[in-house]
């Protein structure tokens, strides 16, 4: 899988990053979240977001649960290990691999850019504004199903919102160029 998840820090001395990403050692799943600065504890909620996708959602879609059951899913697995406490709240976006194609989740705000070939798609919560958007615990997964050589660009709004949107595929595209050129 090529694919970068990326999010914007806090400011030091101003406020904490409440921003988590992660990438499975296989490189097969990405993730990123974002905290929601209104929970008590936002950055931990990022963090269990990211470790709720690797190590629990990542082997069951692997294994080959529906994506239609995702929405479910995650919200179960999401209860189990927070216990649905609001003082945890999180968006969270992420790319899975599984043997036959990616599947491709976001729940909040940020960017899910998917580029195969020329094509370019999206997932994005174009309906949030400012400091209101969908979380966990709680809110309503897109989801989508990816060809395998799809290379995935997720950012947290704190870096989506600063991307002039007209330009997105085109960075993306050259973060996967770089990488290529870099080798494994």
């Amino acid at each position: 899988m090529m694919g970068f998840a990326v999010s914007v820090p806090g400011r030091p001395g101003v406020k904490p990053c409440e921003d988590a990403s992660g990438a499975h050692l296989q490189g097969d799943a990405i993730c990123v979240a974002d905290g929601l600065g209104s929970a008590a504890r936002a950055a931990e909620a990022s963090v269990q977001a990211v470790a709720m996708v690797l190590e629990d959602l990542r082997p069951m879609l692997q294994a080959g649960v529906s994506t239609s059951e995702v929405q479910r899913l995650i919200h179960t697995l999401w209860t189990e290990r927070t216990g649905d406490d609001v003082e945890l709240s999180t968006t969270c976006l992420f790319a899975v691999r599984t043997p036959t194609h990616m599947v491709l989740g976001q729940l909040g705000d940020g960017l899910v850019l998917a580029l195969n070939g020329r094509d370019v798609s999206r997932l994005e919560d174009e309906e949030n504004w400012g400091d209101q958007t969908e979380c966990l615990p709680g809110g309503t997964l897109r989801c989508a199903i990816a060809p395998l050589d799809t290379t995935v660009f997720l950012a947290t709004d704190g870096v989506a919102d600063d991307l002039v949107p007209e330009r997105r595929a085109e960075l993306a595209g050259h973060l996967a160029e770089l990488l290529r050129s870099e080798g494994p």
